[in-house]
């Protein structure tokens, strides 16, 4: 499933199709707002709620409907899609799967002895779900029989699953980190010489992990059986980002700039210069650029592998939540909205100008889109083309408008593409559909459009090789 399930926990759905100038809900048919889980199956994208089950869009969220035939717990906090199958995980009524896209579900919580199901994840083998003081639960029968995993486990809260190779493991809350070899049969503590079992941020590079708390970096190189403290060089850190770019790693801190190592983090050696004391809480790497955004005190940006940083001029940033590069673009949320740059971060305007559009926590692109998830606020999304320009984000598939502006007769010239099904949307100034239609032909399309008024609007074309946007205009 696509990264866009991380943007959850939010309210309510908002569009925007001038690059964020102007918002409007698009919760048609959404009649619960309190959204906890959100994920993307084929085409559909899949809005789990609290106390209103499933719901699903497969017009990237212009309207909803309800899919909820054979779920009986109201309450949808967990979903994976595993074997071509969905599972969702529910508030207290265990796992409910479907074999159809979410048109029925039917219970697969059969050996389950909780009910509230937190998380899930797969190896393509096995799946393995959780839940709140509950262990850990495996299934190799599509979930028609769920077999105890807890071995070696306390009774914990586990927050996250993550596989390396063969090695499954998992983080809990106050519990530290566990390791199972052997698909969850059972488990090993990963806690020795760990000194903080509330970790901040996860490193995962083959063999090494790196765990960065409120006391430094630690880090294992054997699943974690053993762990070395690993702060020379450093003073008195807080990490809050870990992230590997080339050969060299780099350490976020609260209040000490950034890190770096070249040796693995056997030594660090501060490279903040021109940072003064920032709490960084993300670096990116972005066409050959460094990137660090920071809480309070704007965005950095670095072209000499982080020798050096020069500070942004932009509007005030306040905290710098999450960053997000799109061809020679960048974006990033903020305390005060989500920013744009296009000069690797020197400079920043605001994408949004509506007061209520504030602390954006995640930010994700997907399918045309740029997403973002705020603090209280809800889910939000705008079209890349207005941002960044049609001719930015045409390239994943090739094909003309002409003529441009036009009146009468639109033509799109799909440029001898291989004969395969093509969806082709137009939108207004809106954001609303117009027109769609679906060719199977490789040459050229015509299109009537002397009902259309006068203005701009937008051309989608969709195939299995992706989707691309162009503009035009109509004249009178």
């Amino acid at each position: 499933m696509d990264k866009i399930y991380l943007l959850e926990l939010m309210m309510e759905f908002f569009y925007s199709n001038n690059g964020g100038t102007n918002w409007s809900s698009i919760n048609v048919g959404l009649t619960n707002l309190d959204i906890r889980t959100l994920f993307m199956e084929g085409t559909d994208l899949f809005a789990g709620t609290n106390d209103s089950g499933l719901f699903y869009s497969n017009n990237n969220g212009a309207t909803w409907s309800t899919a909820n035939v054979g779920i009986y717990n109201s309450s949808i906090i967990s979903a994976i899609s595993h074997n071509s199958i969905i599972f969702v995980g529910s508030e207290g009524g265990g796992i409910y799967s479907s074999i159809n896209n979410g048109l029925s579900w039917n219970a697969s919580s059969f050996g389950l002895t909780n009910c509230k199901i937190s998380a899930m994840a797969t190896d393509g083998v096995k799946l393995y779900a959780s839940g709140e003081s509950a262990g850990f639960f495996s299934t190799t029968d599509n979930g028609n029989l769920w077999l105890s995993q807890n071995s070696g486990l306390p009774i914990c809260i586990i927050t996250k699953l993550l596989f390396e190779d063969s090695t499954l493991f998992i983080t809990t809350w106050g519990d530290g980190i566990f390791s199972s070899s052997d698909s969850g049969a059972s488990w090993t503590s990963l806690n020795s010489g760990l000194t903080n079992l509330y970790l901040n941020t996860v490193l995962v590079d083959g063999t090494n992990v790196f765990v960065g708390t409120n006391f430094g970096v630690l880090h294992t190189n054997d699943n974690g059986i053993t762990w070395t403290t690993m702060n020379s060089g450093m003073n008195s850190p807080t990490i809050m980002t870990l992230v590997k770019i080339g050969t060299s790693i780099f350490a976020g801190t609260y209040g000490n700039g950034v890190y770096v190592s070249s040796n693995n983090g056997a030594s660090w050696s501060p490279t903040s210069s021109g940072f003064s004391g920032a709490v960084v809480s993300k670096i990116l790497a972005h066409n050959g650029y460094l990137i660090a955004g920071t809480f309070g005190g704007g965005v950095f940006t670095s072209s000499d592998n982080g020798v050096s940083w020069t500070p942004s001029i932009a509007t005030p940033f306040g905290a710098t939540y999450d960053m997000v590069g799109y061809n020679n673009f960048l974006f990033a949320g903020t305390s005060g909205g989500v920013k744009i740059s296009n000069d690797f971060g020197y400079t920043w305007s605001n994408v949004n100008s509506i007061s209520q559009f504030n602390s954006v926590m995640s930010l994700a692109i997907h399918d045309g889109y740029l997403f973002a998830g705020t603090w209280d606020k809800s889910v939000w999304k705008t079209l890349l083309a207005p941002l960044v320009g049609a001719d930015e984000i045409s390239n994943l598939v090739n094909f003309n408008l002409y003529p441009n502006p036009a009146n009468n007769v639109l033509s799109i010239d799909l440029n001898g593409r291989p004969e395969q099904e093509n969806i082709i949307t137009l939108f207004n100034a809106y954001g609303q559909i117009v027109y769609s239609t679906r060719v199977y032909t490789s040459e050229k399309v015509s299109i009537d459009i002397s009902h259309l008024p006068s203005g701009m609007y937008l051309t989608q074309l969709q195939s299995k090789e992706g989707r691309s946007t162009g503009k035009f205009i109509v004249e009178d």
